[in-house]
């Protein structure tokens, strides 16, 4: 009665419900009629209450959408209730016990980061910080006191909880600093703790100072310290054993001691660099002191802290050296006073302040302190998606081991999302609304969410139309969004539901109307028109592009701009770095070519078809076509024997018929020389001039006469006859004539011989006898033409104005010889590559019908994309990305510098608006910087089109003389400082008083052209002490600039006022100073000279040596076209209604476009774009939009995908938290036949948006209701760089059956083992990868923590890393020996370090991992001096001899000759904790037995390494089996290689002890699936292809061989035998596929077909077992070979059946396989029992016909299999009870790893994973290798490895029919 009585109490509530309680968003657009509904659900009452609650979810819904309006609606609801209390009579009914209440299983799954958690308010500065670095000082001005600011909270905040009222603080700190559209960006930051790694790269920083100075606590005992250096994983009080379930095991992985412990009882303390830190603010004030007096002590100069690029710094700009880094926490009661002390002198310029957040070891206050928030605590990661997928069970491969219970579970119900519709109730409302019906109205869902089981009887013909189906749904629902996400998230429950919908026509037709314009299934994304590559999409970086988004709108929003617009600038692409930009160097005086494809005979037979061009062609081919398509002019200097070789190679080429037109344009080297020194001005007459010698005559040198004679040539003989000549002085001369053209390497080379005087007569004397004996003329003497021309100056002038043509087009000594290919420039040696990078833009502008016939195709290209000038850092046209910073701030703020400038004009143009406006920042003082201003008032007098402005920002050089007085040297109000500081700045603020002056730009640029080149301003500056100049040159220069501005027109009293007046000088300094703030504030140092355009820095001297009067149009041209121009556009007629129409003037409004267009271009954004208007959007979209929202998303989903899966929750925040604007166009695939989606999705994120909660509950993917009767498997989709691994896991995750499960919730606890730091490497030069190349990763002190190598694809190699601050080198030994280190990409930083004696010096990379993105690092090495012909890998006869050689110079370059490897800050994170190193030829290999353990004594003998890998608990129990067999066959030691990814963490618990209790050793290796390759999709193919796809990378680079061994195979016999076998130099050993069973003749699919002409004779064998010999292995290339080989198969999913196995049988035409004889594998499924008894080893293969559970077989198959079965089980029962027995705090002297040979100091990892080295293998791994286990749950038994392997029917059978394992 209870039960009826609670069923008439929600038939009573529910009836009371507005309809507002449902959500539309799962009504249907139409299905079964009523009556159908109600017959089918007044049936269902008879059946099970599965059944029931099945038709109600089916035919209940059906109901609601059949009446969605007026009494219609009621009635429906009514007949809902209805169906519910019949169910929920039912099942009381079929319970038989009444008021049984049902409680769902749900799995919960987490992942938490391996450090400790950190100071949220930590955190929220670093988001300041990152966003404005300028704000973050305010910032912590705000909280110095670790309290919120008054101005934070208002007065109802004051009455919240501690931590709400300090997350409403930080909230409204954030808001009033960046902006109320930066506080949801913020607080979504904050709740996934983005900025959390940034936090530990401190905690490394601050564990490195402290070392540095010998502390390493301060805490009461030495174990905490230990426990703190190594983040808590010190072996004594971690690696005790406990219950899984208990607090002290759920604790395993937290580091509760990672923060530094306070030092001396201080938490906080200043690093100067000295012997000690300054602990207390009486120290620091002493040493400000001395500082300021220049007492520094010595040693501190030659400990100068190391400032970092991501390091917060406050200074003056001046370039000092001292540095003050304080660590601590605002908040601290120590941190006032010393931020408050160092703050206020670096600002004064004595010295750098950098401050570190820190937060020490208890410190941070009372509990009211908000610095406390969130530290300590775990950091729970989020932004990852989880699946359940359903497995295939076609072979069974679940252990039938009792399954553990009350471990990891929790009774009663998961955490769950009420505001998630069911079945059309949101039942968050409902609870609203009537609290005390809370239990009825759970039950209630409850029913509704178990009822969502899986229909297996849907017909293929019900899937044709379900992907429209469910876009029908979804575009008819009141929340579309939701239930996109509860439809592809859930879709194996829904799919029975949409198949019985009707489908709409009217949707229908809308969808497949788009579909004739977009590919069906397919899915893009765009935010703000910015096309996402979702491929690499994770919620990180999307929060990173909103961020940019969101600060690009607050920028334009200060400039009041209209919304309309703002939206439209918003949307402006970003250009492309692809995009082409061309240099005109057409002239028909100075360009000489060699032929004419269209007009020369020579290409008369040639067809003019340019269609030809889009025919296919062999790579490498040619096209014969009669068109100039390709002109190649080379400037070259025909003195240089450089340019020769590049005259040589178009000779070549133009001799074997190359499709191109070759040309040259002479410039010699003499001529450049002088027209660079003088700064581009003069012309003809200022070279001849420079060119006399002293006696008066032009300079005969070699290149100079060697050109003349070129133009003598040309002139009388015709071009051809000039290259001939050319061709034959490189003859003489030594060079290359004829033949193949010279090599890419040739260039590098030494130039063997120069050009000489003699070698110029030979080549003329050899070219004019053969040219006048063909002409038929006077013979003259070769010696007779050059006296000739010495003794006149004919063919000079040509010779100095084609140089000046060459240098007005930007191609000087340093760019010369040069290829200008169709005006793209490349080096002199590149025609082919850049014939085959042109090709493609040609082919596209035919195939569009923009080059045809009658097109001059070097004209169209020019008119396109041509400029005038070539200067490779203004065009980027090496990929480097420009630097911008955004000057809209700085434009609309009142007191601002740019409000106060005053801007320089072409004469006549002051009143034009200005589109382009270059800020000229100088040190006017340095003749650079008068040199730059010359040429930027040049490019002002000839800008004719009158498009740019210049402003000229002072940026002088502070040079403090530190033996004065504090504050002496620069205080205006001391009447010497005032004198000395005028004088200094004489130059400088007579610029500043000129462009201060009334009238026009006309007058002005002449007076300061004149001023600047004037003998007075010269004398100035040559002046030896400017501090103290004579007054009479002072005097002379004012005079000067008095008659000079009178000559101009200008007014000269006023200017001499403001030169001398004591009150302007002291406004002028002033404004001095003000203008150096506003350039340090753009990133520029004092002394610096810069051009700032648009937004746009070039840092003279860094960038580029100096520009011309032509590069400032250069530059303005690029800007004006890629970035400026758009916004010009879009602000030309707007209506400023918001300011004063006399305030709208040409220059407020170039100010404006200036500003505007600088906060386009600082924000970086991709440059492919999307508009979707075409597509239509009225019945199959989902629209909203959001006038007020800046942000716009537009996307096209296939709703049933599985990008659909990962993309839809991230919508969802974005609409939550952000609220822009989207339209998502619904684009499903159609006529499906098998289900899209065969998985549970769940995204993991906090379950409530609120800051507190998030931090209490943490971020979790919640799994309610799953169908308990399937068995799932579960995956995780971590963000790229994320390297994680189970920790918690009671159940099987490969085999997870709910059912089995205790009633509540399953938690699944994954972490963060490590970041991936990955890259590419390459050759400088020939861009050829270093295959093989070694590299370490590590510290200045620890240099070598993790290794790799580097493949052959794509340069690529990986590296785990933690958050910090790392140093990437190559390796001692080969590596460092022919190669260094030559570059790296922006990011990172190249730092030199010194080699040990008679060694090279050693480049390393800085590499700093501050975020959860991980890190992308590029690299390009080079071949040392003598070293270009040898190769990186050794030959196998040499491999022992270079292997010794190698460890013995890693062993001395490791850390500091110290044993021990790593550091304890990295040990911890990468697992490296207690890992000895030995002399090795990479790094040191992990000692896999567990610390304490005797090293083994019985067994003798080279040791066997053996490889397996297993996932789930049944092939973890075979793995075991198989050791066992392993280890009871051979009396040689054994090591065993498993790969980490898939292991349980009950393996990982019981292996340790195993290896013990059975005598051998073992390590764990693991590797990071490469981006670039393709990836598997189901979690058995990943596993296959461990198996083979990484086996060069996954071991050591010492470990000459190794054996696979399946896990559930059975070995018979001593592997010994198997590993010692002769390979006869194959790199693979496998054995056949035996063919004795007659009965399988039917699936040996080798033997027909595909696989019989693929293989042509040779076998196919079996992937159960084989041998690898790694070193041939990686001679050969193999792992590349195999990894093409799969990239190119794997994309077709009829391709590699059996992965592993197909792979390498595929390939062994390249990677030659040794068979095996057949004794060594046999299996029952393909072999005769007459073969069994010779059997060594025995495995259980899958049997296509019978599909017999390998557990059966087993021990049907293998008498000793039962033995060993139970003998393990016995052994890990064992292990279990004493887990279990044990309590928390109990002593394990068993399990307490502390190696004797270990330092007291290094950490150890609890229940270690390691065992000791062998003496066969002494070397490191290549590959990410793990040998901590960081703590596990405890041992349930089990194992794992793959099941479903049948055979197949070749490359394309099924995966059903597997062969082996």
């Amino acid at each position: 009665m209870d039960s009826f009585h609670r069923v008439r109490d929600a038939v009573t509530l529910f009836d009371r419900v507005s309809l507002s309680s449902l959500s539309p968003s799962f009504y249907p657009s139409s299905s079964a009629s009523p009556s159908a509904s109600s017959s089918s659900s007044s049936s269902s009452s008879s059946s099970s209450p599965t059944l029931s609650a099945r038709r109600l979810s089916g035919y209940g819904v059906s109901v609601l959408s059949s009446a969605r309006c007026g009494p219609l609606a009621m009635a429906a609801m009514a007949v809902s209730v209805l169906i519910f209390a019949v169910t929920m009579m039912t099942v009381v009914i079929a319970d038989g016990s009444p008021g049984v209440t049902y409680l769902p299983k749900g799995v919960q799954v987490s992942l938490r980061a391996k450090w400790s958690g950190t100071s949220l308010l930590l955190e929220a500065g670093e988001f300041v910080g990152a966003t404005r670095e300028d704000l973050f000082w305010p910032f912590v001005e705000e909280w110095i006191h670790g309290q919120p600011p008054p101005q934070s909270i208002g007065a109802t905040g004051e009455s919240l909880p501690a931590d709400e009222r300090c997350a409403a603080a930080m909230g409204g700190s954030v808001r009033r600093l960046l902006g109320p559209a930066f506080e949801p960006i913020f607080l979504l930051s904050l709740s996934f703790r983005e900025y959390s790694p940034k936090l530990v790269v401190y905690r490394q920083l601050a564990w490195q100072s402290l070392r540095r100075f010998g502390f390493t606590s301060s805490s009461p005992s030495d174990d905490d310290a230990t426990a703190a250096e190594d983040g808590g994983r010190s072996g004594r009080h971690v690696a005790r054993p406990g219950p899984a379930n208990s607090a002290a095991a759920k604790d395993r992985h937290r580091l509760d001691s990672s923060d530094p412990f306070p030092t001396n009882g201080s938490c906080c303390w200043v690093d100067v660099g000295g012997q000690k830190p300054l602990l207390d603010p009486a120290e620091l004030d002493t040493w400000i002191e001395r500082a300021k007096l220049g007492a520094t002590v010595a040693d501190e100069a030659e400990h100068l802290v190391e400032v970092h690029s991501f390091d917060h710094v406050i200074s003056d700009g001046s370039s000092v050296a001292a540095v003050a880094v304080l660590y601590g926490a605002m908040g601290t009661a120590c941190f006032e006073k010393m931020h408050a002390a160092l703050s206020a002198a670096a600002r004064e310029g004595y010295f750098k302040y950098v401050y570190r957040p820190v937060l020490p070891h208890g410190c941070g206050g009372d509990g009211g302190n908000c610095l406390l928030m969130g530290a300590g605590a775990d950091v729970t990661l989020g932004g990852y998606g989880v699946e359940l997928a359903l497995k295939n069970m076609e072979y069974s491969a679940i252990d039938d081991s009792s399954v553990k219970k009350d471990v990891a579970t929790e009774s009663g119900k998961p955490t769950e999302d009420l505001d998630r519709a069911v079945n059309g109730f949101i039942f968050s409302k409902l609870l609203a609304r009537r609290p005390e019906k809370a239990a009825e109205l759970l039950t209630f869902r409850d029913h509704l969410m178990s009822a969502a089981d899986i229909d297996d009887k849907i017909n293929v013909w019900d899937l044709k139309d379900i992907g429209l189906l469910a876009s029908q749904r979804i575009a008819q629902a009141s929340d579309p969004l939701r239930l996109l996400q509860e439809i592809n998230h859930n879709f194996p429950s829904v799919v029975s539901s949409l198949s019985r919908m009707k489908l709409n026509k009217t949707v229908s037709d809308e969808i497949l109307s788009n579909q004739r314009m977009l590919m069906a299934g397919k899915n893009l994304l765009a935010i703000n028109q910015a096309v996402i590559d979702l491929e690499n999409l994770d919620l990180f970086t999307l929060m990173e592009i909103a961020r940019k988004e969101i600060a690009l709108g607050s920028q334009l929003s200060k400039l009041k701009l209209p919304r309309e617009v703002m939206k439209q600038m918003m949307n402006l692409p970003e250009p492309s770095l692809d995009m082409v930009v061309r240099v005109d160097v057409r002239s028909d005086e100075f360009l000489h070519f060699l032929n004419d494809l269209e007009t020369d005979a020579k290409y008369r037979r040639w067809g003019n078809n340019l269609f030809e061009l889009l025919m296919p062609m062999f790579p490498g081919q040619m096209r014969y076509i009669r068109k100039n398509l390709f002109t190649a002019v080379y400037v070259i200097d025909p003195g240089s024997p450089k340019s020769l070789r590049a005259v040589d190679s178009i000779m070549h080429y133009y001799n074997n018929n190359v499709p191109v037109r070759f040309g040259i344009i002479i410039a010699t080297g003499e001529v450049l020389s002088i027209v660079e020194e003088k700064g581009g001005a003069g012309g003809e007459a200022v070279v001849k001039k420079a060119l006399q010698e002293e006696n008066g005559t032009v300079s005969q040198s070699v290149s100079l006469m060697t050109a003349r004679v070129f133009y003598h040539v040309v002139r009388n003989f015709g071009a051809k006859e000039g290259f001939s000549f050319l061709a034959k002085l490189n003859e003489v001369r030594g060079g290359e004539e004829g033949g193949d053209a010279p090599s890419a390497g040739a260039d590098s080379e030494e130039e063997d011989d120069a050009i000489s005087q003699e070698h110029l007569e030979e080549a003329l004397r050899a070219t004019l006898k053969r040219l006048l004996a063909k002409e038929k003329k006077e013979k003259v003497a070769a010696d007779e033409l050059i006296a000739e021309l010495r003794g006149n100056l004919d063919y000079l002038d040509d010779v100095i104005l084609s140089t000046l043509f060459a240098h007005r087009k930007g191609l000087d000594n340093a760019a010369i010889p040069c290829l200008v290919m169709n005006g793209l420039v490349f080096p002199s040696n590149q025609v082919l590559i850049a014939m085959n990078e042109e090709l493609g833009r040609i082919q596209e502008k035919v195939y569009y019908g923009l080059i045809s016939q009658k097109t001059n195709v070097l004209d169209r290209l020019l008119q396109e994309h041509g400029f005038a000038r070539y200067n490779p850092v203004v065009l980027s046209s090496d990929g480097t990305k420009p630097k911008y910073v955004e000057l809209a701030s700085a434009a609309v703020e009142e007191k601002s510098i740019l409000r106060k400038l005053r801007y320089l004009h072409h004469p006549g143009g002051d009143d034009e608006v200005k589109a382009i406006s270059h800020l000229v920042v100088v040190d006017i003082e340095r003749k650079e910087g008068k040199q730059l201003v010359l040429q930027a008032l040049r490019h002002l007098a000839s800008d004719v089109e009158g498009k740019s402005r210049v402003g000229i920002l002072h940026n002088p050089r502070r040079t403090r003389d530190r033996t004065s007085a504090p504050g002496a040297d620069d205080d205006p109000e001391r009447p010497a400082a005032a004198a000395a500081a005028a004088a200094a700045s004489l130059l400088p603020r007579i610029l500043l008083a000129a462009t201060s002056l009334p009238g026009q730009s006309a007058k002005l640029l002449p007076f300061l052209q004149t001023l600047l080149e004037s003998s007075a301003v010269a004398e100035l500056m040559t002046s030896t002490n400017k501090l103290q100049a004579e007054a009479s040159v002072r005097d002379t220069l004012l005079d000067s600039v008095a008659a000079m501005a009178k000559s101009a027109g200008l007014r000269p009293d006023g200017l001499l006022k403001s030169l001398t007046d004591p009150t302007a000088i002291r406004d002028a300094l002033q404004r001095i100073q003000e203008e150096q703030e506003f350039v340090k504030s753009l990133g520029i140092e004092p002394g610096l000279d810069a051009v700032v355009t648009n937004g746009r820095v070039l840092l003279l001297g860094r960038d580029c040596k100096q520009l011309t009067a032509e590069d400032f149009e250069l530059l303005g041209k690029v800007e004006y076209s890629q970035r400026v121009s758009e916004v010009e556009t879009l602000m030309e007629d707007l209506e400023w209604s918001d300011a004063d129409p006399d305030d709208v003037t040409s220059e407020f409004l170039s100010t404006m476009i200036m500003a505007a267009s600088s906060a386009v271009s600082s924000r970086t954004k991709t440059s492919e774009t999307a508009k979707f208007e075409f597509l239509s959007d009225q019945h199959s979209a989902i629209v909203h939009q959001d006038d007020n929202s800046l942000l716009t998303v537009d996307a096209i989903l296939d709703p049933i995908s599985t990008t659909a899966q990962a993309i839809t929750p991230l919508l969802i925040l974005l609409r939550d938290w952000l609220h822009p604007s989207f339209r998502i166009i619904l684009n499903p695939q159609t006529n499906l036949a098998d289900l899209p989606l065969k998985n549970f999705y769940r995204f993991a994120q906090p379950l409530n948006k609120d800051l507190v909660s998030s931090l209490q509950d943490g971020a979790a993917a919640r799994f309610i209701n799953m169908p308990a009767s399937r068995t799932l498997t579960m995956n995780l989709y971590v963000p790229e760089p994320w390297l994680v691994e189970p920790v918690v896991a009671p159940y099987d995750l490969d085999n997870l059956q709910l059912q089995k499960l205790d009633a509540g919730t399953m938690h699944v606890a994954f972490e963060l083992e490590a970041l991936m730091v990955t890259g590419h490497c390459f050759e400088e030069g020939s861009r050829d990868p270093p295959r093989g190349l070694q590299l370490l990763l590590g510290t200045k002190e620890n240099p070598h923590i993790v290794d790799t190598i580097v493949m052959a694809n794509l340069g690529y190699f990986q590296l785990k890393a933690a958050p910090g601050v790392w140093a990437l080198r190559l390796a001692p030994g080969r590596s460092a020996l022919l190669y260094s280190t030559v570059h790296a990409d922006a990011d990172n930083t190249l730092i030199p370090e010194k080699g040990d004696a008679g060694e090279e010096e050693v480049v390393s990379v800085r590499v700093v991992v501050s975020d959860l993105k991980g890190k992308v690092v590029r690299m390009k090495v080079k071949k040392r001096p003598g070293k270009e012909t040898e190769k990186i890998l050794w030959e196998e006869g040499d491999w022992n001899n270079e292997d010794e050689e190698q460890g013995a110079t890693i062993a001395r370059h490791g850390a500091g000759g110290s044993n021990k490897r790593g550091s304890s800050w990295s040990d911890w994170f990468l697992g490296l904790g207690g890992r000895k190193k030995e002399g090795s030829n990479l790094s040191s290999l992990e000692a896999s037995s567990p610390e304490g353990l005797p090293p083994s004594s019985r067994r003798t003998g080279e040791m066997i390494h053996i490889f397996s890998v297993a996932s789930g608990h049944l092939y973890e129990r075979f793995l075991r089996i198989m050791i066992l067999s392993v280890i009871k066959n051979t009396n040689r030691p054994v090591k065993f290689w498993f790969i980490k990814n898939y292991l349980s963490p009950s393996f990982k618990d019981l292996i340790p002890h195993m290896s013990r209790e059975y005598d051998f050793e073992y390590e764990l290796v693991t590797y990071k699936w490469p981006s670039w390759l393709h990836k598997q999709v189901e979690k058995q193919r990943i596993i296959w292809a461990y198996k083979i796809l990484f086996l060069d990378v996954l071991f050591p680079l010492s470990l000459k061989k190794v054996i696979f061994v399946d896990a559930d195979q059975i070995v018979r016999t001593d592997l010994g035998e198997l590993y010692d076998m002769d390979l006869k130099g194959k790199p693979l050993a496998y054995t056949p596929f035996c063919d004795n069973n007659k009965e399988m003749d039917g699936y040996r699919f080798w033997k027909q077909g595909f696989w019989k002409d693929h293989l042509r004779g040779r076998p196919y064998h079996i992937s159960a077992l084989y041998v690898v010999h790694l070193a041939k292995f990686r001679l050969i290339a193999a792992g590349d070979h195999l990894r093409v080989v799969y990239e190119s198969l794997s994309r077709d999913p009829n391709s590699l059946a059996n992965l592993d196995q197909d792979l390498p049988n595929y390939a062994q035409h390249k990677v030659p396989i040794f068979s095996l004889p057949m004794e060594w594998l046999w299996c029952e499924s393909w072999c005769g029992n007459a073969t069994k008894a010779k059997a060594k080893t025995i495995d259980l293969c899958n049997n296509p016909m019978t599909k017999e559970p390998k557990l059966e077989g087993a021990k049907r198959i293998v008498a000793e299999w039962p033995a060993l079965d139970e003998e393990q089980r016995i052994f890990t029962a064992k292990i279990e009870r004493m887990y279990m027995q044990l309590q928390p705090d109990a002593e394990l002297p068993e399990v307490d790893m502390k190696s004797p040979e270990e330092p007291a100091s290094a950490p150890s990892s609890m229940l270690s994973e390691q065992s000791m080295e062998g003496e066969g293998q002494k070397g490191t791994t290549d590959s990410v290798v793990d040998t901590s286990t960081n703590g596990r749950s405890s041992c349930p038994s089990g194992v794992h490895q793959e099941e479903g392997k049948g055979s197949g029917s070749a490359v394309t059978r099924s995966s059903g029919e597997r062969d082996e394992l």
